[in-house]
C-alpha cells in the first residue's frame, strides 16, 4: 500500500526505520519503552500540562477512546502499528483476545494499545483506551512535539479504507468550583428540562460517596453523554481520600459508527481546538433548561459552553447498492462500449449479427438483487405503477 509522501507532517525518509523517518527522530533518541513502568504505576496526574491537550483556564479536552477498524485487505498489522502509530513493530505482543460483538479471537498488544484480529474477520481493529491513550501522548507525541490532531491527520489524509468506530471525547473541569455536578443536572433531568437532540432519556449509576455518573441516551444509540465526578472516581480506585486529588468534573462525549468517523473528519479540516468544537457540538445536541417551558436556558450550562460557535456534523448517506452499480458502469464499466454500440446501431455501421445482438439487450432479465433496486427505486419515485413490469422481467433462477 502506498502512502502519499505529502502527508500534513511526513518527512522524506532519510533511514531504514519507518517509524523513526516519519517522525524525523535519529533512532538513539527515540526510547519510548522507557517509563512505562512508571507510568503504569498509577501517578495522580495534577492539572497535565500536555501538547496534545486543548485546554482553556481550568478546562481541558482529550480523547479518551479511540477505535479503528482497518480493511484487511489494504493494512497488515506492521503497516498499521508503523506507518500510523509511529511504532516499532517488535514491541508488540502476540497474544488471543476478543472484542465483543466481533469474532476477532487474536491480539497484538503494547502499553494498553490493542490490534485484534483473526480469520473471521475481513479487517483490524485498533483499540485505544483512555490508559492507551494517555500512554501514547506521554512517550510517544508529546516527547516528538506531535499532537493527536496531527496523528489522526496523517491516517485521514493518507489512508482510504479504514472507519472510526468509536471515539469518547472528554471536556475536564478542574475548577475549584466547578460549572456544575452530575446531581446538579440530575435533578435538571428528572424535571424533564432538558433535551439531547429529541432524546428526553436519562439514567443514572452510583452515588455521591463512590461517584455518581450521569448518562444522557440509551446505551445503544450512536451517540451518548456521560457526566460524573472523576475525582471521586480516581480516589475509589486508588483507596485514597479524595483531598489528595484536585477537583475534578467530567463530561464526556461518546460517539459510534459514522457519527465517530464524520465528527473527526470535520474537526480535522476546522481550524478549532478540540475542546471548542466539542463545545460547539453539544452547544448544537444539548439543551438545559431552568423553566419548564424551555424558554430559559441553564445558566450554568451556558457557560460551561461559552463562546463556542454551534458544530453540526453532517453524515453522508451511503449510496445503494442500484447507486453503486450505476456509477460502476458509468465509470469504470461498459457505459463507453454501449455509447458505442448504440452509435454504430443509429448509423447502419452494425454486422446483421451484431445488430440482433444489440436488440437482444431490450429482452433481458433483471438478476433478483438488481430487480430489488429498481422497485426501490420505483417506490422512492411513488411509480409503484412500474412495479409489476419490473416482477415480469426478473430472471428466474433454474
Amino acid at each position: 500500500m502506498s502512502v502519499d509522501a505529502d502527508g500534513p507532517f511526513l518527512t522524506d525518509r532519510v533511514c531504514s526505520n519507518t517509524t523513526l523517518c516519519k517522525l524525523g527522530v535519529p533512532s538513539k533518541e527515540f526510547s519510548i519503552t522507557k517509563g512505562f513502568g512508571d507510568f503504569k504505576g498509577g501517578k495522580i496526574r495534577q492539572k497535565v500540562e500536555s501538547k496534545s491537550m486543548a485546554k482553556k483556564e481550568h478546562l481541558r479536552s482529550v480523547f479518551d477512546w479511540i477505535q479503528i477498524q482497518f480493511d484487511k485487505t489494504e493494512f497488515s498489522p506492521k503497516e498499521i502499528i508503523e506507518d500510523i502509530l509511529f511504532l516499532d513493530f517488535d514491541l508488540f505482543i502476540e497474544n488471543k483476545g476478543s472484542l465483543k460483538y466481533y469474532n476477532y479471537d487474536s491480539q497484538l498488544h503494547y502499553g494498553n494499545i490493542r490490534i485484534y484480529y483473526g480469520s473471521k474477520e475481513s479487517s483490524y481493529m485498533l483499540v485505544m483506551s483512555g490508559q492507551a491513550l494517555e500512554f501514547y501522548r506521554d512517550m510517544v507525541l508529546d516527547p516528538n512535539s506531535l499532537s493527536e490532531r496531527q496523528f489522526l491527520n496523517n491516517l485521514y489524509y493518507n489512508y482510504i479504507h479504514f472507519s472510526v468506530r468509536r471515539i469518547d471525547i472528554a471536556i475536564d473541569d478542574f475548577n475549584e468550583t466547578p460549572y456544575f455536578t452530575p446531581n446538579q443536572l440530575l435533578k435538571i433531568c428528572q424535571k424533564k428540562r432538558f433535551l439531547y437532540g429529541k432524546s428526553t432519556y436519562y439514567n443514572t449509576y452510583g452515588d455521591e460517596t463512590i461517584g455518581q455518573t450521569l448518562y444522557l441516551r440509551k446505551p445503544n444509540d450512536d451517540e451518548r453523554l456521560r457526566i460524573y465526578d472523576k475525582r471521586l472516581e480516581q480516589a475509589e480506585k486508588l483507596g485514597i481520600s479524595k483531598r489528595y486529588i484536585e477537583n475534578w468534573i467530567r463530561t464526556e462525549l461518546e460517539l459510534r459508527k459514522a457519527k465517530a468517523h464524520y465528527f473527526i473528519q470535520e474537526w480535522l479540516h476546522s481550524e478549532i481546538d478540540l475542546l471548542n468544537f466539542t463545545k460547539g457540538y453539544l452547544k448544537e445536541k444539548v439543551r438545559f433548561y431552568s423553566d419548564s417551558h424551555f424558554s430559559k436556558p441553564l445558566r450554568s450550562w451556558e457557560k460551561f459552553l461559552g463562546h463556542s460557535k454551534p458544530v453540526s456534523i453532517i453524515i453522508s448517506k451511503p449510496k445503494t447498492e442500484l447507486e453503486q452499480k450505476l456509477e460502476w458502469f458509468t465509470y469504470k464499466g461498459s457505459g463507453a462500449i454501449l455509447k458505442a454500440y448504440k452509435f454504430l446501431y443509429d448509423n447502419n455501421l452494425l454486422h446483421e449479427y451484431e445488430k440482433s445482438n444489440y436488440l437482444a439487450l431490450n429482452n433481458m432479465e433483471y438478476p433478483p438483487d438488481l430487480a430489488s433496486g429498481l422497485i426501490e427505486r420505483a417506490i422512492l419515485f411513488k411509480r409503484e405503477d412500474l412495479i409489476p413490469t419490473i416482477k415480469e422481467n426478473i430472471k428466474r433462477r433454474n
